[in-house]
Formats: structure tokens, sequence, C-alpha cells
């Protein structure tokens, strides 16, 4: 196998690549997002590679980790988290948003972030207290890619910034949405930590 055949199975179940774990050990200060392509935290990952993961998240403190994930159930077992990992929970509708609001807030991580992609329905955020109340310090807001994708009413798009904007939560508005409307505010901030 070679290029990215070696780091995916043939039938895209998760793979652990113990080899790519000491890579960051020796690298200048960056950004690693960790699992982005699938879910660390979802169906099927053996928990022994989360752990593994995270430990070597710990040892390697020059660095910021970006972990997200569709099953935030599953990073309480984790608290506290190093200081250097921001920890995210993705969602796409009021359904996910709630549960992934009402999880996150037993999160123990300096910077807990919240992820509306791709937007599929309208999140109810009119209030700040479910971003607040769960202690999120960065809204990420994105619409579905491909040729069949979904195009988020403008109206749940606005809310979200509103509620947003009655804080000091940081906002990232993906460059997926901002082409769609161009009209809102190119917005890609990041937290102050």
């Amino acid at each position: 196998e070679t290029g990215w055949a070696k780091l995916y199975n043939p039938d895209f179940s998760p793979k652990f690549n113990e080899s790519l774990l000491d890579a960051p050990r020796h690298k200048k200060p960056s950004t690693f997002l960790v699992g982005f392509t699938g879910d660390l935290f979802g169906p099927g990952v053996e928990k022994w590679w989360q752990a593994t993961i995270i430990s070597y998240v710990r040892m390697c403190r020059q660095h910021r980790f970006l972990f997200l994930t569709k099953s935030p159930e599953n990073l309480e077992q984790f608290n506290p988290w190093p200081d250097n990992a921001w920890v995210g929970a993705s969602a796409t509708d009021l359904e996910s948003a709630s549960k992934a609001l009402a999880v996150l807030r037993h999160v123990e991580a300096k910077v807990k972030y919240f992820s509306i992609e791709p937007l599929l329905g309208r999140t109810h955020l009119s209030t700040k207290a479910p971003l607040l109340n769960a202690g999120v310090s960065w809204v990420i807001i994105g619409a579905q890619k491909g040729p069949r994708a979904m195009k988020p009413e403008l109206s749940w798009v606005q809310e979200i910034i509103e509620t947003v904007d009655r804080t000091d939560i940081k906002l990232w508005i993906k460059n997926n949405l901002l082409r769609l409307y161009p009209s809102l505010p190119k917005r890609q901030e990041l937290p102050n930590v």
C-alpha cells in the first residue's frame, strides 16, 4: 500500500495508524485535526485508541489538537482534558444540538466548541443559555456539500449568529456557507487562549 491507501481500510472501518502517533513530537507548534476524516469517539473505535492518542496530546504541549465528534457522550470519560485539546461536538439540527450541548456541559476542557455542520434544520439557539451552560467558547457553522446538498435557511444561520453575538463566544462561518449567502459577514474568529 502507498499514499492515502495505507491510512484507510478498504471498507472504511476504523483503523489505528500507530506509526503516525509520534510525528507531532518532532514538529514546530501546529494545529492538528484529530480524526476529522472519521470520528475518534464514534461506534467501532477501540477505547485504548482514544486513550493512547490523548496521552500523546499530553506529551505534545507545544501543539493544539482539535477533537470533534458526533458522539459527545463518549467525551466525559477523558476528563479533565489536556489544556492543548480543543473538544467539540457536532450537530445538524434541533435534536442533535440539544443532545450535544447537554452532554458538552459535563466535558472538562479549556476550549469547548460546537460545530453546526452541515446545518440541516433550525437549532432554536435563540437564547444564549444552552451555549453558555455548556461552556462553549467557539461556534462553527457550515453548509452541506455535494451536488444534492440541502441549502440551509438564511433565518437559521442568522438566528445562530445573533445568539452568538449576545455572548463572548467566537464564531467561524465556513466558506461553503459564505458562498451560499455572500451577504453574511466573513467571520472566522478563534477563541482567545
